[in-house]
């Protein structure tokens, strides 16, 4: 068998030469392969350096009754290991003075700069030669796979240096950090992550996502067969008159119903994230005295985030303004049940997926006016009935936040990117675009966390349009 693996490798070595004869990658990979035997053929598992040449050895022992391919993968996984390894030696670290976070997210911030966990090394993005890549039989008690990766020097301190460039700023540690909590597991991380940073916007739709899937958390849904509806209230009511608290596995059937939601809220009621969301879940469909008093327990929540969190203090003023804007009677808003939806939960109606999303004759006739710039009462009316339509097209909701922005009715422009944003938190635009209405009604604490993390998010997509709105926002909050 030893015999047979002598001219194995004798038929690679030659085969590196006589394959590839006018190739510089072959000649590369031969020169690779003759440093290998001499620098670190008997070389246990680690990073060895020859001539030219990095040597990544990797040896893991067989101890699995597995296919072959899965102690590959284990090995170009180690590869990667050594290669961060090596390329993060010596890298100087961001400044921590940089670090304008407290808290835990400040903390962890901290924890991946030490440990280089916000550079990413790709061995896909790097020319390497493989040059062993099978079972050692030199050692069989116990079996041993071996790996071994070349990498030229110059190669390597080149692709060091891009790594480098690329995650020398601190924006590049929060991408990390966000990125990782973005696991629903750490949702309730995450949460803590953006209070701290002042994105309240963010807190919320995480906290809705948290709390959706065991609480079915929908206030704005079509009810496909009220009959059963009916069939579920009774037995609901039922369980009231016999002085019980439903069980919260009725709101699948029955969404933010108020004496199942009853029970759910005292069991949220030391949490002021948790509270707020389920507060304006249930603020749909109540009469003016009943608002009133969720609005007032909103706010008492919003207080005790203030108190914890200086940057929450604009959202109280926030609120007000909201609130002032609904008694004011906006018969913008009261053109549309949706609309007064969005009035009443703040832009944060949590509307059914088995609504439409679809295109509607009003959209595209609203579309075409609004590119010829003509009539913006029609544009307007036309958008309200698109979205009441086809509540989950998110193009509608856009349109109808530029026509308002574009009329100066900024109050009601922001509660309608609000409610985009919710709808598409992903979308860098439509949170620029929001940023800029906070500016615009005075909240600048707001709107200068917002930019901060626009940029820092932006800084990787560079956005034209993105750009633009932050170099306008930056001006005016300057």
């Amino acid at each position: 068998m030893l015999e047979i693996k002598r001219k194995i490798d004798f038929f690679i070595l030659v085969g590196l030469f006589t394959v590839y004869p006018v190739s510089s990658y072959a000649l590369t990979a031969a020169d690779a392969f003759v440093g290998y035997k001499v620098c670190c053929e008997n070389s246990p598992r680690g990073i060895y350096s020859k001539d030219e040449f990095v040597y990544f050895v990797s040896e893991t022992e067989m101890t699995d009754r597995v296919k072959r391919l899965v102690y590959e993968g284990r090995s170009m996984l180690n590869f990667q290991r050594q290669l961060k390894k090596y390329v993060v030696q010596g890298m100087v670290s961001i400044d921590e003075s940089k670090i304008s976070y407290g808290g835990a997210l400040g903390t962890k911030i901290q924890k991946v700069i030490a440990s280089h966990g916000h550079i990413d090394v790709n061995i896909k993005n790097i020319r390497s030669h493989i040059l062993v890549n099978h079972v050692d039989y030199k050692k069989n008690n116990p079996k041993i796979y071996r790996y071994v990766a070349a990498i030229p020097v110059a190669e390597v301190n080149k692709y060091k240096k891009t790594v480098f460039e690329n995650n020398n700023q601190i924006e590049a540690v929060v991408r990390k950090v966000f990125s990782e909590a973005s696991e629903e597991e750490r949702f309730q991380e995450l949460i803590g992550y953006y209070l701290e940073m002042g994105l309240i916007e963010d807190a919320i739709y995480y906290q809705q996502q948290l709390l959706s899937k065991q609480l079915h958390l929908v206030n704005y849904y079509h009810q496909e067969n009220p009959y059963h509806e009916r069939k579920i209230l009774r037995e609901v009511l039922s369980i009231v008159k016999s002085g019980e608290k439903p069980p919260s596995i009725y709101l699948e059937q029955l969404p933010a119903n108020a004496e199942v939601m009853e029970g759910v809220l005292e069991k949220h009621q030391k949490d002021p994230m948790e509270l707020i969301v389920l507060l304006r879940t249930v603020l749909v469909d109540r009469n003016g005295i009943e608002r009133n008093a969720v609005h007032k327990k909103i706010y008492e929540s919003l207080s005790k985030l203030a108190d914890k969190y200086s940057s929450m203090q604009d959202y109280l003023t926030l609120e007000g303004q909201i609130r002032k804007l609904e008694d004011d009677g906006s018969s913008f808003f009261q053109d549309s049940p949706l609309l007064m939806g969005v009035l009443e939960t703040s832009g944060h109606l949590i509307i059914s997926k088995n609504l439409s999303d679809g295109v509607t004759e009003d959209f595209r006739q609203a579309k075409e006016l609004f590119h010829q710039g003509k009539n913006p009462e029609k544009i307007k009316n036309l958008l309200v009935r698109a979205i009441q339509l086809s509540p989950r097209h998110l193009k509608s909701w856009e349109y109808l936040a530029a026509i308002l922005w574009a009329q100066k009715m900024e109050k009601e422009a922001l509660l309608i990117y609000t409610q985009l944003y919710q709808m598409d938190n992903s979308n860098l635009e439509i949170m620029a675009n929001l940023t800029e209405c906070y500016e615009r009604v005075g909240l600048k604490n707001i709107a200068m966390s917002y930019l901060e993390y626009i940029v820092m998010l932006n800084s990787e997509k560079n956005i034209r349009s993105v750009s633009d709105i932050v170099n306008r926002v930056s001006v005016k909050l300057d």
